[in-house]
């Protein structure tokens, strides 16, 4: 089985970077499991210096909690040198579906 190695993840995200002319952000997404590791993955970013940096929370349900705002608020003080932003401050856009039946049905909700 071959395995994919986070520094070669990062590598393809800097070459990428070196050459691609429009808007690269990162979506970093917080749990419990991976928050204390936020200083770490900030320096990271900082390497790869993408243009904005979003950082997330799961706030959809699933099996995983959110992380409360303070918490984000913390971790984000990581990510002070680059254009950083948390999904608990992101503008919020409605979204209405094209088709309320298609979406129900892709969701398994029909």
């Amino acid at each position: 089985m071959k395995t994919i190695k986070m520094d070669t993840v990062i590598r393809a995200i800097k070459d990428f970077k070196s050459c691609y002319l429009g808007k690269l952000a990162l979506q970093i997404m917080f749990v419990e499991e991976n928050r204390m590791y936020a200083k770490e993955i900030a320096q990271i970013a900082k390497e790869i210096n993408p243009n904005e940096v979003q950082i997330n929370t799961p706030l959809r349900p699933c099996r995983v909690k959110p992380l409360p705002r303070e918490e984000l608020d913390k971790i984000k003080k990581h990510f002070k040198d680059l254009n950083a932003i948390s999904v608990y401050e992101a503008e919020l856009k409605e979204v209405k579906p094209v088709s309320k039946k298609d979406t129900l049905k892709r969701r398994g909700k029909v």
